[in-house]
């Protein structure tokens, strides 16, 4: 009977002093906000990114409506929102030429720049991207 409890015991001390596993452990708990912070930061650069290819966008629009590509507003928006919706289906455009100064602003829902999702705080907040040209004569 004393050999059965001696050897319980020294079982159970080696498995307290055993350290294999233990980062294991660790890496269970900090690897689920590991992952959630790289999300947010994906869907923050996403937000970014696309909202600089909209900005490319509009610029491009805004000059061939100056230079005389494009002859009033509305075509003008029907070629960004032809090149945005694809990013953006929500998005909308508008452009407006008042006193000599083309003036564009596209709005899209910021959910549908995201790639994960993981940013909830801005599921309801929208990206605008506002520009102004002057009309060359």
């Amino acid at each position: 009977m004393l050999k059965r409890t001696t050897a319980k015991r020294s079982v159970l001390g080696k498995f307290r002093r055993d350290d294999r596993g233990s980062f294991t452990v660790e890496a269970l708990i900090w690897l689920p906000i590991f992952v959630v912070v790289m999300c947010m930061t994906a869907d923050t650069a996403m937000i970014y990114a696309k909202q600089s290819q909209v900005m490319r966008v509009v610029q491009d629009a805004n000059r061939a409506y100056a230079v005389g590509k494009f002859a009033d507003a509305a075509s003008t928006q029907n070629y960004i929102l032809g090149l945005v919706r694809p990013m953006s289906p929500g998005a909308t455009a508008v452009s407006s030429l008042a006193n000599g100064i083309i003036t564009t602003t596209v709005t899209m829902p910021a959910r549908e720049l995201m790639a994960t999702g993981m940013l909830p705080m801005l599921g309801s907040a929208t990206v605008r991207v506002v520009l102004q040209q002057m009309k060359e004569v």
